[in-house]
This record gives C-alpha cells, structure tokens and sequence, in this order.
C-alpha cells in the first residue's frame, strides 16, 4: 500500500497506472528489494519471524545479495507455474522446494 501511495502523492498516478509496463514493474521491483533485503539483511521477513523461521545457506556461509535473488527469481518463476516450485517439495528427497535447492539455501527453525 505504501508504495501505491508513494506513486498516488509524486507521480500522476492515471499515467503510471495506465502504462503497461511501468506501474506492474515498478511493484515487482518494490516486492524483489523486501524479500531480497531483508534474506539479506536479516534472513527474516516479517511472516518468517511471526513462524520463526530463518533463511539460510546451505554450507552456513552469510546469505548474499546474489543468493537471495536468484532464489527471488526462481521463486517468482516457480509460482507463475502453477506453484511448480511448491509441488516439487513432495518429489523432492530432503523435502525442500524448487527454488531453495537451486539456490542453495533452506528455511530452518528459528531458536
């Protein structure tokens, strides 16, 4: 919402709203810095710490702007296809999902 408001209060809103491209990407752009920042920042979002789950790497190296996005990406791939990245969690011999095998991290248990 906030960043709605943001186009509504410094841009014409009905000219952004009205392009194809521009108001969608500049919402997945807002979506990518959330999620990616705070894997990064924190290896929480805020729904991850309501469950107390952390995100981390696999070889228990820090989680880095390039790991987060590309499990970003993969997950926004995986979910555009009919939630393939979720399914592929029962297939999947250590119970992880598309987008975390590929990127090399896994969501644990918080303490």
């Amino acid at each position: 919402m906030l960043a709605t408001l943001v186009v509504d209060v410094f841009v014409n809103p009905v000219t952004v709203r009205n392009s194809d491209i521009l108001f969608p990407g500049y919402l997945l752009l807002v979506i990518y810095m959330y999620f990616v920042w705070q894997w990064v920042k924190g290896r929480q979002t805020l729904g991850m710490k309501a469950w107390m789950i952390l995100l981390v790497k696999c070889d228990a190296g820090r989680l880095t702007w390039r790991t987060a996005s590309l499990r970003f990406l993969l997950a926004l791939v995986s979910l555009s296809l009919f939630g393939f990245g979720l399914i592929w969690i029962l297939f999947d011999a250590d119970k992880v999902t598309f987008y975390d095998r590929f990127s090399n991290t896994r969501l644990i248990k918080a303490e």
